[in-house]
């Protein structure tokens, strides 16, 4: 008797018509996520302004005041490019 209800409700109401009848006949497509895009864009950056830093400070500064100069430089871009990835949602 279960089967019998199943099938008239099934024949009543096809599952295409509910889909129709809540969107309006259209089916959009969804739109595009370009989150994964923007962190590689981020990373890219960063790695280009700290290999700048390490070119700037180690390079033409030089010696110990370079190289922690450079670390100094190179946690700070880190950190931010860390936070602006985070930020991406």
């Amino acid at each position: 008797m279960g089967h019998m209800r199943e099938i008239s409700f099934m024949l009543t109401n096809p599952p295409s018509s509910n889909l129709r009848d809540g969107l309006g006949g259209k089916v959009y497509p969804e739109p595009r996520d370009n989150k994964n895009r923007l962190r590689l864009m981020v990373y890219l950056i960063a790695m280009a302004m700290i290999l700048i830093c390490a070119v700037l400070f180690i390079f033409f500064m030089g010696g110990i005041a370079g190289g922690i100069s450079f670390v100094a430089a190179a946690f700070v871009i880190s950190a931010l490019s860390y936070a602006a990835i985070e930020k991406i949602q």
